[in-house]
């Protein structure tokens, strides 16, 4: 392992968060773990599907190389991890289940705690059996029953070395890339897909935040295990704030991919697209924290619909340009979000934020300017902010993009399979152990952000 440069404190943080608050990154099962056998494994060889050519094959071997990366995890300063277990390991066929690979999840499980990191362990991260594909996917109702079931068996086999849950990652992103624009398999487009397949990941999250409870335990004392979302979040602003047109769209756009399966944990009641306001009693309230994931602002309006290239243009005056990925970096959309989201009164877990950039210097500016914006939310809203997970611990198969979008604190070698550590990586090290941000650092990146508006990264 590379000789990592000492972490002195220098100075007292300016914006100091709070104590006991949760500071780590993520990856998934597919993206890292390599030999998987799921829907995406068959899809990725066919050629032209992803980008860059590649398939996920051996990914950073995390299977095999867990040790090593929870330790560079430990040595960051990390005291938490979230990680997901491929469901297509556990149970190969309908009801048979893989005690070989339980264990191997427990010996994970084991190793992140041995290193003082609290685990956050995600159930389903895109990626499904083949079996279960093969059955019909999510746009069959039997998949609400299996994935209760999966999830029942998972609470008796690792609950006991498991705190915090959460059931489904992105479900508005897994419904819409893969029913409503056609980039995941299985490359569907067709609305009313969209909308089933996401009444049946919320009736999911239902049944797995019951099954959790129902084996492990039903009261919430501080030992009782916390069962919550991963919800895909972008922040939808209108180009012209003055145009109520635009205002509109962006409040349509807000309610149907933001706020919708949110309101449906809540409150129970279904709406559009999952339903039409129908109140399912058993899905109400199922939720211990929130969590959510933010990566970019997204305009709307005419003058966008109107320019050829709607993913990005025309610019405004306070954009930092975008990433790798397309994505403009707008560290003020994750403050106008955690001022919404508070309104919903539970603790809030930043599941992930993070960006994919050939220039490091980028990515600790993200990491610290974002980290600014949850820090005003914490004080000047009295948002319950505790925990933040960069994504990503180390680069990975980023699903349809292949291996050229490097989003990782760790550089990894995919020749060698070599991790070292990116010098943003002791940015966020630095901030973790002074649990804040120092003036130093905060002026640096701030100026370094004045030479960036407008530019592509």
């Amino acid at each position: 392992m590379d000789k990592m440069p000492a972490y002195q404190r220098e100075e007292e943080p300016l914006l100091q968060f709070p104590p006991d608050f949760l500071w780590g990154s993520a990856i998934s099962a597919h993206q890292t773990e390599g030999g998987n056998n799921n829907q995406w494994t068959e899809w990725e060889k066919q050629p032209g599907n992803i980008v860059d050519g590649s398939v996920s094959g051996r990914a950073d071997d995390f299977y095999h190389l867990y040790e090593h990366d929870l330790d560079l995890a430990k040595e960051l300063g990390h005291n938490t991890f979230r990680f997901s277990v491929e469901w297509s390991r556990i149970e190969p066929g309908e009801g048979e289940w893989n005690a070989r690979e339980i264990e191997h999840y427990r010996m994970v499980l084991k190793a992140i705690r041995r290193r003082g990191l609290e685990p956050l362990i995600t159930l389903h991260h895109f990626t499904n059996p083949i079996w279960m594909e093969a059955g019909g996917g999510w746009p069959d109702s039997r998949s609400v029953e299996l994935f209760g079931r999966y999830t029942s068996y998972l609470a008796e086999k690792l609950g006991d070395l498991v705190g915090i849950w959460t059931a489904i990652n992105e479900p508005t992103a897994y419904a819409s890339m893969s029913y409503m624009h056609g980039k995941f398999p299985p490359c569907e487009k067709d609305p009313s897909k969209y909308g089933l397949v996401l009444r049946h990941m919320l009736l999911a999250h239902a049944e797995a935040y019951h099954a959790i409870h129902d084996v492990l335990g039903k009261n919430r004392t501080k030992d009782a295990p916390k069962v919550g979302t991963v919800k895909d979040m972008t922040y939808f602003q209108a180009f012209d704030e003055e145009s109520p047109e635009d205002r509109n769209e962006a409040a349509s756009l807000h309610q149907s991919y933001n706020a919708s399966f949110l309101d449906a944990i809540d409150t129970g009641r279904i709406g559009p697209p999952m339903g039409q306001g129908e109140l399912i009693p058993t899905v109400e309230d199922t939720w211990d924290f929130l969590g959510f994931n933010y990566y970019t602002r997204r305009l709307v309006g005419e003058r966008v619909r109107n320019h050829p290239n709607k993913s990005t243009a025309p610019p405004r005056k306070d954009s930092l340009g975008e990433t790798d990925m397309g994505w403009e970096i707008y560290p003020q959309g994750i403050y106008e979000l955690l001022k919404w989201l508070k309104s919903y009164g539970k603790p809030i877990y930043i599941t992930e934020n993070g960006t994919a950039v050939h220039d490091d210097k980028i990515r600790s500016m993200f990491i610290v300017l974002h980290l600014e914006q949850v820090h005003r939310a914490i004080t000047e809203l009295g948002a319950d902010v505790r925990a933040y997970y960069y994504w990503s611990l180390m680069d990975n198969f980023e699903w349809n993009s292949g291996f050229n979008k490097r989003f990782g604190l760790v550089e990894v070698d995919y020749k060698t399979l070599k991790r070292k550590s990116r010098p943003s990586a002791y940015v966020y090290r630095d901030i973790i152990m002074n649990n804040g941000i120092t003036a130093k650092t905060l002026n640096e990146y701030k100026k370094h952000a004045a030479t960036l508006v407008g530019n592509k990264h």
